[in-house]
């Protein structure tokens, strides 16, 4: 089952030229999806389309429509935090002053009081090492932290699709690892991903599919397995001699 649709999507900021041309890709239920391509393709702009966060930046979406759950995505920002989206940004955004746990509970402010303390001890699972951390200064913490208090804030909302701005960004190999583990355990979970990422190793080993953008047009697409062998892919993406993406 789809849960998420992008039909002939079109966007555009002010008076220039389209951002995004008739984007058309899905995410199943349950799955993790990829969205590749170079800095400037439109991969920030479709993550903004669908959790709501296009016009803060100037954008509109001109034509086409996004399809979440089955019906049509509308309503702001933190309506579609309530209806199930939520959004990791790049660059972490944590708040700085602010302990890691007030930083999570931010995530929680559509939840029922009743259901916040196991979230929590949730989040504090899939990432130990903010257990001993939970009454520091976020903007203290090393890059590495900082990206997981803001992955477990976004998962706070417990979302049915949690999108993600370049997760592994900046980060060492190691901290990596365990961010891509925390996405295999809650994609697990029933959790569906909609994953923007610049290494494209890393995210055609997560993801059942792929989409590559180019200019705001979507130039492949299809099963990771399959474009991982594709010769375009291997060249611009995986580099020469990529061999077998784990």
């Amino acid at each position: 089952m789809t849960l998420l649709a992008l039909e002939n999507l079109s966007v555009r900021y002010g008076g220039a030229s389209l951002a995004l041309e008739d984007v058309t890709f899905a995410v199943p239920e349950s799955a993790i999806v990829a969205l590749l391509g170079p800095n400037g393709a439109g991969k920030t702009t479709t993550l903004r389309a669908i959790s709501g966060l296009l016009p803060f930046h100037g954008g509109a979406i001109t034509s086409g429509r996004i399809i979440f759950d089955g019906a049509p995505l509308t309503g702001r920002s933190a309506q579609r935090v309530c209806g199930g989206i939520a959004q990791v940004m790049e660059g972490r955004r944590v708040f700085a002053d602010l302990t890691v746990e007030e930083n999570l509970l931010s995530g929680a402010f559509t939840r029922p009081r009743s259901t916040v303390k196991s979230s929590l001890d949730g989040v504090y699972a899939l990432f130990p090492d903010l257990t001993g951390r939970r009454r520091d200064m976020a903007g203290l913490l090393s890059g590495g932290q900082q990206q997981m208090v803001a992955v477990g804030r976004a998962l706070m909302s417990a979302p049915r699709l949690l999108l993600l701005d370049e997760p592994s960004l900046g980060l060492a190999p190691m901290i990596v690892q365990q961010i891509a583990a925390v996405l295999r355990e809650i994609n697990e979970e029933g959790a569906s991903v909609l994953l923007v990422e610049q290494n494209a190793a890393l995210a055609l080993s997560l993801a059942s599919s792929a989409c590559i953008l180019e200019t705001g047009i979507v130039a492949l697409s299809g099963p990771s397995e399959i474009l991982k062998t594709d010769p375009k892919v291997r060249e611009i993406y995986l580099g020469h001699g990529a061999g077998v993406v784990a």
